[in-house]
């Protein structure tokens, strides 16, 4: 007897046959089906969270700026040319800067601490009483706002920051969203 025979196994081939071999490719496709789905909604749905939280930041740091160099600062909506535009242009991102001589307008002089553009898959919409909002020496905010970040996907829920005239800002829930939606208010509908 060789060292082969003493083998259960002897003399079988190791692998798949293809009966095997197509039923796991066919689970495989199927599971992807719909995971891949699913996996894309995440995506936007964190990318539409990135875009507020990067407002969010922008405004902190515009009120301890506010704060720290006593001096107003503006944050306004971006045009193409990177100065402050009107309501339309909130799609194309925003500004904060410097407002020192209080005129609403980026002026030769004045610094920006931020520029930011909007992405592609995100439409912002900025709802208060003006087309922008500023910070005062001693951190209050100016006017009670909110901007909403609405996606271009319907899958996604939209994400929304709100502006108190004490000048903190904040994330507005899911469940806020929903539930002021729920009650047919407009300040958390998409245009």
């Amino acid at each position: 007897m060789n060292e082969y025979d003493a083998h259960p196994a002897a003399g079988r081939e190791w692998g798949f046959s293809l009966l095997e071999t197509l039923i796991a490719l066919t689970v495989a496709a199927v599971l992807a089906g719909l995971g891949i789905p699913a996996f894309g909604k995440l995506m936007r749905s964190n990318a539409l969270e990135a875009e507020a939280d990067l407002l969010l930041t922008d405004l902190h740091l515009a009120r301890n700026h506010a704060v720290v160099h006593a001096t107003r600062l503006m944050v306004c909506p971006r045009r193409g040319d990177g100065a402050c535009g009107n309501a339309e242009h909130w799609k194309n991102g925003w500004l904060v800067f410097e407002d020192r001589d209080k005129d609403r307008a980026l002026d030769a002089g004045e610094t920006v601490l931020r520029e930011r553009r909007v992405t592609a898959d995100v439409s912002l919409d900025f709802r208060g009483v003006q087309q922008y909002a500023y910070f005062k020496t001693d951190g209050r905010a100016w006017p009670n706002a909110t901007f909403r970040f609405c996606p271009r996907a319907a899958d996604v829920e939209m994400a929304a920051v709100t502006l108190s005239m004490s000048g903190r800002p904040r994330l507005s829930s899911r469940d806020e969203i929903r539930a002021s939606l729920d009650r047919g208010e407009p300040r958390y509908r998409c245009p």
